[in-house]
């Protein structure tokens, strides 16, 4: 409304310069901004009313936690979770305090990973996580080998690697794993201590540096003698 109230006093200037300015010139001029500014006005309005049907329609999550808290609540007598086709993009971390929980059923989401802190589910037996996203396997998997029994991985984008060792059966994927931790840490410490013997190496270079010049000889008639002010 400012840029149509601008607008319109350059107008009159404009006119000024030419004629004297009429109450009809002002008039005719408010009218244009009062249609104009009408026009804004409706179209915000509008726009209000779409941003409001869109969210109606999303909703504000509240059905879709008080859904979460009811298969939650029947989950605890069973020890068995299914959070199968919720449109899920990431597991909930709450979920992994669930230190009872046997049976887990993420099915027919859109997950493309899965936690590190799955390795936290001790008494974990069935793990289903088929028609999902996920192309990796977390390394703390291989601490459930001694309760996992089932892992259900069809249907995802699996890497090659993953993928062969997992149709090679759930002690295969667990060996792969454990081996890859292995490897990761041995891989780490190896890096940890080439970095400490550079560290090493260079403290070393600077001490025989200060040793060949604390060697050199001393000339005297190359050397700067003290002055004195007399």
């Amino acid at each position: 409304r400012v840029d149509m109230i601008y607008d319109a006093v350059v107008t009159l200037k404009q006119i000024e310069e030419t004629r004297p300015i009429t109450t009809a010139d002002i008039f005719s001029k408010y009218e244009a901004i009062a249609v104009k500014a009408k026009e804004e006005q409706d179209k915000i309005i509008m726009q209000e009313k779409q941003l409001a049907q869109e969210l109606k329609a999303i909703g504000d999550g509240s059905d879709t936690v008080a859904q979460y808290e009811a298969l939650l609540d029947e989950s605890l007598p069973t020890a068995c979770l299914s959070l199968r086709s919720q449109g899920l993009l990431t597991i909930p971390t709450e979920l992994f305090r669930l230190s009872c929980v046997e049976v887990l059923d993420f099915s027919q989401n859109k997950l493309t990973e899965l936690p590190a802190a799955i390795g936290d589910l001790s008494v974990l037996k069935k793990l289903y996580l088929d028609y999902n996203q996920i192309t990796n396997l977390p390394r703390e998997l291989q601490r459930l080998s001694n309760t996992l029994t089932v892992l259900g991985l069809s249907n995802n984008p699996l890497e090659p690697m993953i993928r062969q060792v997992y149709i090679a059966g759930l002690p295969m994927l667990m060996n792969y794993l454990k081996k890859k931790h292995v490897k990761n840490d041995v891989l780490a410490r190896s890096k940890s201590i080439k970095s400490s013997l550079s560290m090493i190496k260079g403290l070393h270079t600077e001490d025989s540096n200060d040793e060949d010049l604390s060697k050199a000889p001393f000339n005297l008639f190359n050397s700067t003698l003290p002055s004195y002010d007399v």
